[in-house]
């Protein structure tokens, strides 16, 4: 967002923090429960959204340097993605030609930018050309290194964003997946940030219904009394929706202190904060000088994996920041862990007892209504009954 239309947003929730008022839907929706209990749904669904759908898989400060690169297998596909030499991002499955092992492991940067496959050493330029193969003249002397290049996968970078499509044989235009919010999300640090850490959490709760609660501030005063809702208002937030994606913006208590300032000398940044979802499992979170990102994935049909990342607009400068920070991190990973996730639990154990009922999402629930409503959209399934949100909030 430009420091104007922060401005504009800051007034926006200003005034929702007196009124005590959020937005709204144009009216409640239903789910049958067995959108998250129906083994046949789930496994199309994991494979329309997660296997042929777009992913936001990061910011593009994710891999700053050419060399640098990211694994992930996390859609049953292994994928390597690669800042090229020329700066490009490249996305390749991440298998040797020769035996299918790995070529890169986790995250980092290439040793001399070459991609080396840990079991026979066959080496890969940032390109994915095959660059080397031990012993090829007496072993291989019929290769054809051309035609044993790793096979490429569809990847996109865009508006501070890194977008993959986990199907080599696919394909995707990445100005309608991104539908524009990235250029609001992105004067937040998406080019410049500093990855300073990330968490992997298994939780025993369903892809879906773990989702839901990014989607809406209506929890935080039931749910988290004693630390989110020390901070932030409970049922009081600003919808905007971007094609599929949405943003949610929230005041801090404090708000009502930017009135007696002049608006030249506001730093909105210390009073609200954003949470930014891309369609269907991303979430950035937008909150003082820093963001958090959330990638979440399913495993089966009652688990998932969520991996939890911080973006610092710089690394920690000595041992008292990096103790500060870790402090933080750790705190947030316990947050989410004893509160959401210990809940989340809970709720999986309701839905593993086969009961079938029917559940109602609010008004007030406006983005949770929309990420269900844009699964049934994507699946051609009519499981919800009410609006199909668009672009029809009410604010």
């Amino acid at each position: 967002m430009t420091r104007e239309e922060l401005i504009r947003e800051t007034r926006t929730l200003m005034d929702y923090a007196v009124r005590g008022h959020t937005s709204l839907a144009a009216t409640e929706m239903e789910l049958e429960s067995t959108v998250f209990t129906d083994p046949s749904a789930y496994h199309a669904e994991t494979e329309a959204l997660f296997r042929h759908y777009p992913l936001c898989v990061g910011p593009s400060c994710l891999l700053r340097e050419p060399g640098e690169y990211f694994t992930f297998t996390d859609t049953g596909v292994p994928v390597v993605i690669v800042r090229g030499a020329d700066r490009q991002v490249r996305a390749f499955l991440n298998q040797c030609s020769h035996r299918g092992a790995p070529v890169a492991v986790g995250r980092g940067r290439l040793k001399g930018n070459l991609f080396s496959c840990p079991y026979h050493a066959w080496t890969y330029a940032l390109d994915g050309r095959l660059r080397g193969v031990p012993f090829q003249r007496e072993g291989f002397p019929c290769l054809d290194r051309e035609r044993l290049a790793l096979r490429p996968v569809p990847v996109a970078e865009h508006a501070g964003l890194i977008f993959v499509l986990a199907n080599p044989d696919g394909a995707f235009d990445v100005a309608e997946v991104e539908a524009g919010m990235g250029a609001d999300l992105r004067p937040f640090g998406l080019d410049d940030h500093f990855l300073y850490d990330t968490a992997r959490i298994p939780v025993r709760q369903n892809w879906k219904s773990l989702m839901e609660g990014y989607h809406e501030f209506y929890h935080f005063q039931a749910l988290h009394p004693n630390t989110i809702a020390t901070m932030s208002f409970n049922n009081v937030g600003h919808y905007r929706q971007f094609g599929r994606n949405h943003c949610l913006s929230a005041p801090k208590l404090n708000i009502a202190e930017l009135a007696s300032q002049p608006e030249s000398e506001w730093q909105p940044r210390n009073y609200v904060s954003f949470v930014y979802y891309f369609f269907p499992a991303t979430v950035f979170f937008v909150v003082e000088d820093h963001f958090q990102l959330w990638r979440v994935y399913p495993v089966d049909a009652q688990n998932s994996v969520v991996y939890q990342s911080l973006f610092l607009p710089r690394l920690p400068a000595s041992p008292e920041e990096e103790a500060r920070y870790r402090d933080f991190f750790n705190m947030i990973t316990k947050v989410v862990i004893d509160e959401d996730y210990w809940l989340g639990q809970m709720i999986q154990q309701g839905l593993d007892s086969g009961i079938a009922r029917r559940m109602i999402l609010g008004r007030n629930e406006i983005g949770v209504q929309n990420m269900h409503a844009q699964i049934a959209d994507v699946m051609g399934r009519s499981e919800v009954s009410g609006p199909y949100l668009r672009s029809r909030a009410e604010t």
